[in-house]
């Protein structure tokens, strides 16, 4: 599956890069061209490259050397910042002034720990479920999905859950008795360790783990607490959660919005986001909350620490 880019002022852990790609011939000429635009020799024929179709920078001959026009704006940048620097050298610094650098100083070695401490930093993982109904007392998983939202290899987890019960609501998921009721199907007492370990290979040293979900406090946050309880597996205590049903509330009371619905299909409509896989299976409903979460961190300036500020434990879920 394509992994998602996501924007790195909302989401500063998360880095999108384009993937470039060059033919061996094309770097040669590439690294020709370089040379004889930079250091001012012609490119050689056996690079394929002469002065008609070299691709960059017309090279200027006179009697003892060549320059191209790149080195001569070079030169002259270089010459304005040499004057700029000695007249700063000449000009005595004020008290005022030496504060400020020093409060600068201080800032940036700041900044230079804050990355020092990225591996501290939480992850974000978007995840959904599917159900053989909607009470958690009595139904069981089917289905369960999962999503890094940092990427890379191995960022999303999916499985088929085998209930060990009767599925009735194949019209909702598609997700047929026969498909999991089978011996080859994990049960959530044997997937239950074995995701445990994945996010943990996901998790940074220290940080916590901000599980996201739509509608996720009222529905897949008690199916997923109900079925640890069942299988007596502890949940660990660094997991936290975040609902985006009241993020996308807010959002339509902002002024100027015109979300009327906060329904997880509306929010797609919405935004444009096309339908990737079956609607209403797990990891389809992932995918569309990875972009749906974006757009609304975006629209409500909401940072990664502002998700960990409005996220709640499995232990809340019994006050309410």
């Amino acid at each position: 599956m394509q992994n998602i880019g996501y924007s790195m002022r909302y989401f500063p852990f998360i880095k999108s890069l384009p993937l470039l790609s060059f033919q061996p011939v094309q770097l040669h000429k590439v690294a020709s061209t370089f040379k004889s635009n930079i250091f001012g020799f012609p490119p050689s024929k056996q690079d394929g490259i002469n002065e008609e179709n070299a691709p960059a920078g017309r090279i200027i001959a006179n009697e003892h050397y060549m320059h191209t026009i790149a080195e001569k704006t070079a030169l002259k940048k270089c010459n304005t910042r040499r004057s700029k620097i000695k007249q700063a050298a000449d000009t005595p610094l004020k008290h005022s002034e030496g504060k400020d650098f020093s409060q600068k100083a201080a800032d940036t070695s700041l900044k230079h720990s804050e990355r020092k401490d990225l591996s501290q930093k939480p992850i974000v993982i978007v995840f959904d479920l599917e159900t053989t109904g909607f009470s958690w007392d009595h139904h069981r998983i089917i289905e369960f999905a999962a999503q890094d939202l940092v990427g890379g290899p191995c960022s999303t987890f999916q499985s088929l859950v085998n209930p060990e019960c009767f599925v009735s609501n194949e019209r909702i998921h598609g997700i047929s008795n026969g498909m999991v009721n089978r011996p080859d199907v994990p049960r959530w007492k044997d997937l239950a360790p074995i995701l445990i370990r994945y996010i943990k290979s996901r998790q940074k040293a220290g940080g916590p783990v901000i599980w996201v979900a739509h509608n996720g406090r009222r529905f897949d946050v008690r199916f997923l607490v109900k079925e640890f309880n069942r299988c007596s597996v502890e949940m660990p205590s660094d997991w936290v959660f975040v609902d985006t049903l009241p993020l996308a509330r807010e959002v339509m009371k902002l002024n100027g919005s015109n979300l009327v619905d906060s329904k997880l299909n509306s929010l797609r409509e919405h935004y444009g986001i096309p339908l990737m896989g079956s609607a209403h299976r797990a990891m389809s409903d992932v995918n569309t909350l990875a972009f749906v979460l974006q757009k609304l961190s975006f629209e409500l300036k909401l940072p990664v620490s502002g998700l960990l500020e409005k996220s709640f434990k499995a232990s809340d879920l019994i006050q309410d």
